[in-house]
């Protein structure tokens, strides 16, 4: 008996199957290049918006500590102008030719008027030396001096009891005065005279001007904005036009550090 070989059979593929196989593997190579590339896009948004947050949130808290020091140190700034020009004014006070009731003694009293006015030009607007009862008795500038001398009334006045005020508080006192339409700012410090009268000597601050002059160094931004408000949280002065402040005072009062100026020059 006779044994035939074994014959291997070639089964026919399924039609289109090789095709099949090929798109299925370009299939999965275009699969893994877009999932990669995903993938990829992924981390470089991840790695690019995660330390952008973080730096924007560094950034946002540097800057709220930088204008933290800033308005401390704008504060600390604000008591020295206001105490050197509160010194000034004792200066004076203390001036025997000031304190002289004498009437020939007067031209050096209105020069030595004369020479601080003109040292804080644009700052102080007029330096007058009131009597116990109200009545203005000398002045600077001229012009004021010559109303006083004509009397004829100036812009704003004071009578009896504001002079014993500020004569009862000690130091020079940071007052406020109506000339009908408009409010004056002024510091006031009680005179001893050699025959012991009742009077009292006055700066007018132009506000808005003092601090825009003291200010001007200040590198801020047309964002960045700065107030000084009195302690009764009237707005003394605003850096830009806008925005205007609208929310309460006393929220500042409670929520910061806060150095009052009711009497200068401050320890």
């Amino acid at each position: 008996m006779s044994v035939k070989p074994a014959t291997r059979v070639r089964l026919p593929a399924p039609v289109g199957s090789e095709s099949s196989d090929a798109e299925r593997a370009t299939s999965l190579v275009v699969l893994t290049l877009v999932i990669g590339g995903v993938i990829l896009i992924g981390l470089i948004v991840a790695l690019t918006l995660i330390p952008a947050q973080l730096l924007s949130s560094t950034i946002s808290a540097q800057v709220g500590i930088q204008q933290e020091q800033l308005a401390g140190s704008l504060t600390h700034q604000m008591e020295t102008l206001f105490n050197v020009t509160a010194n000034d004014l004792l200066s004076l006070t203390e001036r025997p030719e000031v304190q002289s009731t004498g009437f020939v003694i007067r031209p050096q009293a209105l020069s030595r008027l004369a020479e601080l006015g003109s040292k804080r030009a644009g700052q102080i607007t007029s330096i007058v030396l009131f009597k116990g009862d109200g009545t203005p008795i000398y002045g600077w500038p001229d012009a004021v001096n010559q109303r006083i001398t004509a009397n004829q009334p100036l812009a704003w006045s004071v009578d009896s009891a504001w002079i014993q005020h500020v004569r009862q508080t000690s130091g020079v006192q940071f007052l406020e005065r109506s000339t009908g339409s408009a409010v004056v700012y002024l510091m006031a410090a009680p005179v001893t005279t050699v025959t012991d009268d009742a009077e009292v000597l006055t700066f007018e601050l132009d506000v808005k001007n003092y601090f825009t002059q003291n200010f001007s160094t200040l590198n801020l931004s047309a964002n960045t904005q700065l107030w000084v408000f009195d302690l009764q949280g009237k707005n003394l002065y605003q850096r830009h036009p806008a925005p205007d402040w609208t929310g309460s005072v006393s929220s500042i009062l409670t929520a910061h550090d806060v150095l009052p100026l009711s009497q200068v020059p401050t320890d």
